[in-house]
């Protein structure tokens, strides 16, 4: 079933007016959960041959260790490595291999280089990486959003997105590796590693900022601020952020009313997320790059938000701290939300 065509379809006869609203809402329900089903029935023997080879396998052969650790040797790494020491070690082997200082070549060793880096420095793919030895060109392109959503800058407020891994893993579910990376066990796994890292950060920022703000640390966050914004959907999430920041300050004593699980709350149903896609494939913008970050920040807004929220909680109600140092940060979060809600409001289109 081509979904596109169908859901365009029933969109013209409801706007020819053909067919009524309530049709027209019973239609596109019926047209996305056939897909679904159709999707189903064709994939799933595929992917229970594959369950059954990869058992039988795991019993007749061991790891191949050499080719798991291979991404590693060429950044000079071993497979514990920290976040830091991947991006560190990168930093150092680029200033040798870069085309820049190769005649404008791009060299083998770059080119493993660069596809070292891009798998092990994305926690989804890393893991695929450990448990599989290799990383599909497919999952290491598609999977992340975060190229489109905020960039490197803005990992460490809002961490490794989740929301392109579980469109992928839906639309690509007779992959085996996937069924490992998408499992309840690896989900909570990656979710609470997300949770520290920002909480940490965040902790980190708010205790540097004085009470009241001076001109020169205002002066550090506007110039912050400014590179956040120039990020995709940099405005966005400044503004998104910001106001999360603002209302959490004010309400850090109140009880935490989101789920612990992003994946319960990111859509009110499968048809949201089809119908945020079909809305940007439809739109008559030519440009491809364009349609991609827009869509990437409609489909990434709930997981954001809902992370933010976890996160500033969990930052401001440590309960190893003093009330007096929650109240403390609690004014930093307000202030750090109030600039950048306003420098978002300010900046130009």
């Amino acid at each position: 079933m081509n979904l596109d065509s169908k859901l365009t379809e029933n969109k013209r006869r409801f706007e020819s007016g053909g067919i009524g609203e309530d049709d027209f809402k019973k239609n596109k329900k019926k047209i996305i959960e056939e897909w679904l089903s159709e999707s189903k029935e064709t994939k799933q023997p595929e992917h229970s041959r594959e369950k059954e080879r990869l058992s039988e396998s795991k019993e007749t052969k061991q790891p191949d260790h050499s080719r798991e650790t291979d991404l590693y040797a060429v950044l000079q790494l071993t497979r514990n490595a920290t976040e830091t020491e991947i991006k560190s070690s990168y930093k150092k082997l680029a200033l040798k291999y870069h085309p820049d200082k190769n005649g404008g070549v791009e060299t083998e060793q770059w080119t493993k280089l660069s596809k070292a880096y891009q798998i092990l420095s994305d926690e989804n793919s890393r893991v695929l990486y450990d448990n599989y030895g290799t990383v599909s060109s497919a999952f290491a392109n598609k999977a992340s959003f975060n190229c489109y959503v905020g960039g490197e800058l803005w990992k460490p407020y809002i961490g490794d997105l989740e929301i392109g891994l579980w469109i992928h893993s839906f639309d690509n579910n007779s992959l085996p590796e996937l069924e490992h990376i998408t499992s309840v066990e690896q989900k909570e796994r990656r979710h609470n590693i997300r949770v520290r890292n920002i909480t940490s950060h965040l902790q980190g920022k708010l205790s540097q900022l004085p009470k009241p703000i001076d001109p020169s640390f205002q002066q550090i966050l506007s110039l912050e601020a400014q590179k956040l914004l120039a990020e995709p959907n940099g405005k966005e999430l400044l503004t998104l952020l910001g106001e999360i920041y603002i209302s959490e300050a004010k309400t850090q004593s109140s009880k935490d009313i989101f789920s612990n699980n992003i994946f319960s709350n990111l859509f009110s149903g499968l048809t949201f997320a089809w119908d945020l896609i079909h809305e940007v494939v439809t739109n008559k913008t030519n440009n491809e790059e364009v349609k991609r970050i827009k869509v990437a920040w409609k489909l990434s807004r709930s997981e954001i938000s809902s992370i933010t929220h976890e996160t500033c909680k969990k930052a401001l109600n440590n309960t190893e701290y003093s009330m007096d140092k929650r109240d403390c940060l609690a004014n930093s979060l307000f202030h750090l939300g109030k600039l950048w809600v306003k420098y978002a409001d300010t900046a130009l289109e």
